[in-house]
């Protein structure tokens, strides 16, 4: 009996017994251990972070000073600017300027100006061209060429500036632009005309413009005037019928006569008392068309010319 109670002691003691005790302290050491590590994991993935994050930043800023330094995209642009571009010269000749000049937009550095005014030298819209590159715009500062008639030759059209070169056709709706019939020539684009009928037209649609410009009466004659009839200059045909033919939109004649500078020669009005009767008929009736078949100018009204 002793014996068993001996067990028993031994049983008992065995549940509360430090050895138990010693186990649960392990344990604990262990799980201590653990979150040491665990910190320490941590604390290198944070540090790690950290000199990836350096070594982006620092990449990214040798990157962006090695590609602002080799590509030109990431510098500054600039658009053309036509500098004091008249009302007429309408949205299709400014494309006609930047195809000229290469683009619409320019790398803004010391050799886009030389660039682009070497690419205008094609364009005889355009003269006495220079060409500046400012911090936002590469300015084309011209002179423009406008024109102020037009000529047809095998079908196909071309305009005549006030100082005689040969310009491609574009509509053009704010000009009046009146044609020169009976041009024999072959004009080429870019050259200065040495004739006389395109000479003796053009400076009689200046005098008109002119007149227009002084007149003071709003709607301009010019634009009345669709045609310029040369096939008889000089008397070429017939001395005794008009040298020069006006023509209207609407088919009226205004018989002009002689060139300007050879009315005394032809002994008819001079040139400016024939401004003066085409301007008083204009300003009575508002317009030279649907009136009369034609609008005689030859004859003098004031004394005789002499030759």
């Amino acid at each position: 009996m002793a014996r068993r109670r001996n067990k028993r002691s031994n049983k008992t003691s065995d549940w509360f017994s430090f050895g138990k005790k010693k186990k649960t302290g392990k344990r604990k050491s262990k799980a201590g251990s653990s979150y040491a590590a665990l910190g320490y994991k941590v604390f290198l993935g944070i540090v790690a972070l950290g000199c990836i994050a350096a070594a982006v930043i620092a990449g990214f800023k040798f990157l962006d000073k090695h590609v602002k330094t080799i590509s030109p995209v990431l510098r500054e642009y600039g658009q053309l600017d036509l500098v004091d571009k008249p009302e007429w010269f309408n949205s299709q000749l400014v494309r006609k300027v930047e195809s000229a000049a290469g683009a619409k937009s320019f790398l803004l550095d010391e050799n886009t100006a030389a660039f682009v005014a070497n690419g205008l030298i094609s364009m005889p819209w355009l003269y006495d061209t220079k060409v500046i590159t400012t911090n936002n715009a590469v300015k084309i500062i011209t002179k423009y060429r406008k024109p102020i008639a037009l000529v047809e030759s095998s079908s196909k059209k071309y305009y005549i500036s006030n100082d005689l070169i040969v310009l491609d056709y574009i509509p053009l709706s704010k000009l009046p632009i009146p044609e020169i019939k009976n041009y024999k020539g072959t004009p080429s684009v870019g050259e200065k005309l040495d004739s006389d009928s395109i000479d003796s037209a053009i400076e009689i649609i200046k005098v008109i413009d002119k007149m227009d410009n002084i007149s003071g009466l709003g709607k301009p004659l010019l634009s009345e005037i669709a045609s310029i009839d040369m096939a008889n200059l000089g008397g070429v045909r017939n001395t005794k019928t008009p040298h020069i033919i006006l023509n209207a939109n609407d088919g009226t004649q205004i018989y002009w006569g002689a060139a300007i500078g050879e009315s005394n020669r032809y002994l008819e009005a001079a040139e400016k008392e024939k401004l003066a009767m085409l301007y008083a008929f204009y300003a009575e009736h508002g317009t030279v068309q649907g009136l009369v078949k034609y609008i005689e100018l030859r004859y003098p009204q004031n004394e005789i010319p002499r030759p």
